[in-house]
């Protein structure tokens, strides 16, 4: 299992570049210009993802009614084939929520290690290194599983747009 889980991935379609770049965006719709607005908004749910699409890139984030810091950052590229094209996607966690998780685990680890270390010291039992060591293993095995879960559902959708298969 990867921790802060990334995917790049390629999608060939039968589309011609400029007609995926305009399927992608009829279900784009551009981004928030602030998170914090963003909560408190009515969406009206009927496009799929927010951000942005050129004629062959693009930087979308599902749109979604619920809160879920997991949601992944979308990014790719649209390149001409001779019958179709081809995106590029790169699918990964937002820079904030990677760097807040390692943060997190790395604090949560060095403060189990510690208190083990002050146990073994010591000689006696506690229970002090099991709090943070939980609080490390709850982020290490649900952050990649949230992940996973957000990242499938946006693939599936992309691959429906785009009329493509995953490489």
């Amino acid at each position: 299992m990867k921790f802060l889980p990334a995917e790049v991935f390629f999608i060939t379609s039968p589309l011609k570049p400029e007609e995926a770049a305009l399927r992608l965006a009829n279900e784009v719709e551009p981004a928030p210009a602030s998170r914090y607005k963003a909560i408190f908004a009515e969406s009206s749910l009927d496009r799929y993802f927010c951000g942005f699409v050129t004629k062959d890139k693009f930087e979308i984030e599902r749109i979604i009614d619920y809160r879920n810091t997991n949601l992944p950052q979308i990014k790719g590229t649209i390149e001409a084939l001779i019958d179709g094209s081809r995106i590029h996607v790169k699918i990964a966690k937002s820079k904030y929520t990677s760097r807040f998780t390692r943060i997190w685990l790395s604090v949560t680890g060095l403060l189990a290690v510690g208190f083990s270390i002050l146990d073994i010291a010591t000689k006696q039992l506690n229970w002090a290194p099991l709090i943070p060591a939980g609080f490390f293993l709850v982020v290490f095995l649900l952050v990649p599983r949230g992940f996973k879960a957000e990242s499938e559902l946006a693939k599936e959708k992309l691959c429906e747009i785009f009329e493509g298969n995953i490489e």
